[in-house]
């Protein structure tokens, strides 16, 4: 998932682990590693330094990012409270664009 493999089958996902030397890097529930990582979300303001919250980027965001910027960022990765707002606020302009463009597609589609 870190590496953006967002999409995993069951299959794949079964066959999956985490090596134990290296889950102490891989973010929540087993440490914290974002404090010498600078945060990765690509409309963040500010200097790029680590992040001193306990507030990560979940699979459901790190899938959102990839679907509105095509940008792949890490789950675990810390996230600062102005991005995790502004993130919200871009998801919801995302989503009503895209409910705008289907019923675009669905008036051009419709037979008269």
């Amino acid at each position: 998932m870190r590496a953006g493999f967002l999409y995993p089958t069951e299959q794949q996902f079964q066959t999956m682990f985490v090596c134990p030397r290296h889950r102490a890097n891989l973010g929540e529930y087993w440490g914290n590693q974002s404090r010498s990582s600078a945060w990765q979300y690509p409309e963040h303001r500010g200097k790029k330094k680590g992040v001193k919250n306990d507030r990560v980027v979940s699979v459901k965001i790190a899938r959102e990012v990839q679907q509105m910027f095509a940008v792949i960022i890490p789950v675990g990765m810390a996230i600062c409270n102005s991005c995790r707002k502004r993130h919200n606020e871009k998801l919801k302009e995302y989503q009503s664009s895209c409910l705008e463009e289907d019923d675009t597609q669905d008036d051009g589609l419709k037979p008269q």
